[in-house]
């Protein structure tokens, strides 16, 4: 179920004093962990157990397990993941956000909402957060943000929500969420949710998490299937041993969690070239 906006007043006591810079989030080099099964299918179990471990821990610490999800292959996925096994996995607790969305109505085929809606959320419930599609883009991304603030608190060191955990795609461009190769938004340094109007992945109207907001999650999880994620792998994994550079090719480079906790699950052909690391 969509959930209304929060009052003004509670956009108000949200809004952080100064914005964190993404340098003051960003990990220098990191180790991910890989994790390679066999192939798509064999990615599901794994994921649930890892997810519920997540889940379990968060909401044992702060009484509730705040994700953002991507859309894609991911939807089928995870779906899966949380209907299997024994019996489905308790989602009561959960804030669920979205990583990056079109800028659709929620029953278009192209909305990342709808598409979880009807795989996983018509048959189990949790608290899921969608855009607000009726506002003009600029002003749905700032409502989005601020939906975040209200709903997901800070880690004590910091005035960034925090996610316990952010689940992401990749494209074979390596772009994440909607940051694409080259795009200025790499470099967005204030807002957390930002509107993006050219994106080179129809639809062109998006918004999306920004990397202030993916690095300060608690922990990352990308979840890359079939041989045309290869070539990203390929060239993306050793970069995370040297420190970040404005250089790097690929969004899927730029995201290290502050934390330092990234896992990769892949399936044989997306770490073709790539196991050994």
């Amino acid at each position: 179920s969509r959930k209304p906006a929060p009052n003004p007043e509670a956009r108000a006591r949200a809004q952080p004093e100064s914005p964190q810079q993404p340098a003051m989030l960003c990990a220098g080099s990191i180790e991910p962990e890989l994790r390679v099964l066999p192939d798509k299918n064999a990615i599901v179990e794994p994921l649930r157990e890892f997810v519920a471990a997540a889940a379990e821990d968060a909401v044992a610490r702060r009484g509730y397990f705040a994700v953002a999800l991507s859309g894609g292959s991911m939807v089928k996925l995870l779906s899966a993941a949380i209907l299997g096994g024994a019996a489905p996995l308790d989602i009561s607790s959960w804030k669920v956000f979205f990583a990056d969305e079109r800028f659709v109505a929620p029953d278009d085929a192209d909305s990342t909402y709808g598409g979880y809606k009807s795989a996983l959320f018509d048959k189990i419930g949790a608290a899921v957060f969608a855009i607000d599609d009726t506002m003009e883009l600029d002003n749905c991304a700032a409502d989005y943000e601020s939906r975040v603030r209200a709903e997901v608190g800070a880690a004590e060191d910091g005035a960034v929500p925090q996610f316990d955990l952010v689940l992401l795609g990749m494209g074979p461009d390596g772009h994440t969420a909607s940051l694409f190769p080259g795009h200025a938004l790499l470099s967005e340094a204030e807002r957390l949710i930002a509107p993006i109007s050219d994106s080179p992945k129809p639809p062109p109207q998006r918004v999306t998490m920004t990397l202030p907001l993916l690095l300060a999650a608690s922990q990352v999880a990308f979840v890359a299937t079939g041989g045309s994620k290869a070539p990203i792998l390929q060239a993306a994994l050793p970069s995370y041993a040297a420190e970040p550079t404005e250089t790097m090719a690929y969004p899927v480079e730029h995201v290290r969690p502050a934390s330092g906790r990234l896992t990769f699950f892949l399936d044989a052909a997306a770490a073709q070239g790539s196991a050994e690391l």
